[in-house]
Formats: structure tokens, C-alpha cells, sequence
């Protein structure tokens, strides 16, 4: 087939051939096709614990399917380090879990596990397997940095006090720099 268009330009269309599968055979032990990939993995801090020195996360994302998004997959495998670029099972020392349950597959998936590596970016990945071990690739990276806690105690009101006479003047020394510099240029020079 071919048609012109208004604007001087050929357009091609071809149509091939149709074909048609006489037998499927479902046989489970030769399952060639991994779950697919999940691509949207994220990490967030529990606001709650973020001053204990162990506090909650929660890993979330979407469940893919036993053979690319169909069904629902065996288990999930997380990966963390230092850099994205070598994520590793055996040395995630953050979150060292296989994740033993499973949805069908578009399901919301969360887990939520302490999270001791303070004071250092950490970047996790999650890989899908399905039943006969067929992994899925690695997901998108996700990272978390989250800083040891810093409690100040004041026994003293008086340390109290000068702590919010130092913030009144910082205040006012702010002030009066924006009011030069929105003032100064309407003086007459």
C-alpha cells in the first residue's frame, strides 16, 4: 500500500503474514522467562525513628509477575552499597534480607526494616525471582542517607537564653543587610 499526503510525503504501510500456535505446552520445569524488572523501587525514612540510633525504613514498589508481569513471583532478593554501581547480596550489611512473600503482580509490595549504616549514603537495589530461580533484573537504584542523631541538652537557662539572644541578633543582622540592599540603590549618589 501506499498514500500521498498533502504535504508531498510517502508513506509505506506493509502487512505481513499471520501465524497461528497449534500447541503450547505449559511445562513449569523448563520456565525460560524471568519476572520483569522493577522500576519503581524507593526507600522512606520512618519520621518517627529518625532520631533513635536505629531507625525504621521502608522499602515499596511494585510486584511484578512470575514470567515478565503475569502472575506473581517467588521471592525478592535486596542489594545495597556504597556506590550504585556495585550493589551486593553477601556484603549488605544494611538490610541483609531475602523477601520471602510475594503479590500478584501489580500489587503494592513494603517492607520496613531497622537501618544501622548512620552517616553514610547507601544505595539499594531488589532483584524478582521467580519459581525455578529465573531472576528478574535489577531494579532502578534507590539511596538513603541519614545522619546520626544530635541531641542537645541545655541544664542552664541562662545557656538557653543567650542561644536565643544569638538567634535574635542573627535575625537582625539579616534584616538590615536586605534592607541596604533594597535601599541602597534609591539613594541619591
Amino acid at each position: 500500500m501506499c498514500y500521498l499526503t498533502s504535504q508531498s510525503k510517502v508513506i509505506r504501510i506493509w502487512t505481513g503474514p499471520s501465524f497461528y500456535v497449534s500447541e503450547l505446552q505449559d511445562d513449569i520445569d523448563n520456565d525460560m522467562i524471568p519476572p520483569s524488572r522493577i522500576t519503581d523501587f524507593r526507600i522512606e525514612l520512618d519520621p518517627a525513628t529518625r532520631e533513635r540510633s536505629n531507625p525504621l525504613i521502608t522499602l515499596m514498589w511494585t510486584a511484578p509477575g512470575n514470567d515478565f508481569n503475569q502472575g506473581k513471583t517467588n521471592h525478592y532478593k535486596v542489594f545495597c552499597g556504597i556506590s550504585p554501581d556495585r550493589l551486593s547480596y553477601d556484603s549488605c550489611n544494611s538490610i541483609h534480607s531475602t523477601i520471602m512473600f510475594a503479590n500478584e503482580a501489580g500489587t503494592k509490595e513494603r517492607m520496613t526494616r531497622t537501618f544501622n549504616d548512620l552517616d553514610t549514603q547507601i544505595y539499594f537495589g531488589i532483584q524478582a525471582y521467580d519459581f525455578q530461580g529465573n531472576a528478574g533484573d535489577m531494579s532502578n537504584v534507590a539511596s538513603i542517607f541519614i545522619p546520626s542523631a544530635t541531641v542537645e541538652t541545655t541544664t542552664s537557662t541562662s545557656k538557653t537564653d543567650s542561644n536565643l539572644l544569638l538567634i535574635y541578633l542573627d535575625c537582625l543582622r539579616l534584616f538590615l543587610l536586605v534592607a541596604w540592599i533594597a535601599f541602597v540603590p534609591l539613594l541619591p549618589f
